[in-house]
């Protein structure tokens, strides 16, 4: 009953307020959330976008938009050039570092020194290795 009793106290509170302070109190804050908000996003928009410099002289930069998306440029560069592998009863190649690359028993791999020679040989790759 404890609970019953503190529920109609608030609902006698909110009751007695005046509409007019009771709407101005939630314009006051949905103002305060919506210049938050644009603060928030105006940071985000400002940060430095994130650059990954290769060692070694290999001249290979890949620069992100400032979102964390990689542009085309970078996707071209991170492009695994190893060998791939696939299994012997299947009919997709996987990179080295793919999860389902992993999954194929060590009796059923077969290696490949290109994705190049993976599909002149008849395999398509795995949706889960972009």
């Amino acid at each position: 009953m404890i609970i019953r009793d503190a529920l109609d106290k608030i609902k006698g509170a909110l009751l007695s307020v005046p509409r007019e302070l009771f709407v101005g109190v939630i314009v006051v804050l949905v103002g305060t959330a919506s210049f938050g908000l644009g603060r928030l996003s105006s940071q985000e928009i400002a940060r430095t976008p994130v650059r990954i410099l290769y060692p070694e002289g290999e001249g290979t930069e890949v620069a992100s938009g400032g979102r964390g998306v990689a542009t085309a440029a970078a996707a071209a560069a991170l492009k695994p050039s190893g060998a791939v592998v696939a299994s012997s009863k299947g009919t997709k190649y996987h990179f080295s570092w793919c999860p389902g690359a992993k999954s194929i028993s060590e009796k059923n791999k077969i290696s490949f020194e290109s994705a190049a020679l993976a599909e002149s040989a008849g395999y398509t790759l795995a949706a889960n290795c972009k």
